[in-house]
């Protein structure tokens, strides 16, 4: 299997994964406001716009990371993984039983804080398996056969 660009070349694993780290560092550069509307006037129409979560983005770029990542995980990083995992959904049923305003906004709020964990874990797991190297994602497929 080959991932493609839009300019029929050959991705590797590695540059997707880059891609992937360059978008989370990217995300990571903006404060972390929750999401909002916007009013926007053109001419007029006036509309609103939803400009969404710093946060939000985040979590989903580190989890996309994570699945990415996942047939490549060794012991160490499943174990902590799954901890993490074990972790936010604990914390999410903790925020839905106070039955308050704001359940959402507060989930993700203190998700943020297991997702940099994630990040983190996922990071050193880059580094242990020196999975930056540059080969196709066919050629690491068959070098694992």
């Amino acid at each position: 299997m080959e991932y493609i660009q839009q300019e029929k070349k050959k991705k590797s694993i590695s540059q997707i994964v880059m891609e992937c780290v360059e978008k989370i560092f990217e995300i990571s550069t903006n404060e972390f406001h929750g999401g909002y509307y916007k009013t926007v006037v053109q001419g007029n129409v006036t509309s609103r716009e939803y400009v969404p979560s710093p946060r939000e983005e985040y979590n989903q770029a580190v989890r996309n990371l994570h699945h990415i990542l996942k047939p490549f995980f060794d012991g160490e990083i499943k174990k902590r993984a799954k901890f993490i995992f074990k972790e936010i959904r604990k914390m999410r049923i903790e925020e839905i039983e106070k039955e308050e305003v704001n359940t959402c906004h507060r989930i993700s709020q203190r998700e943020v804080v297991w997702m940099e964990r994630l990040f983190m874990e996922l990071n050193f797991l880059l580094h242990r398996k020196d999975y930056l190297k540059g080969e196709s994602y066919a050629d690491e497929v068959e070098a694992e056969k």
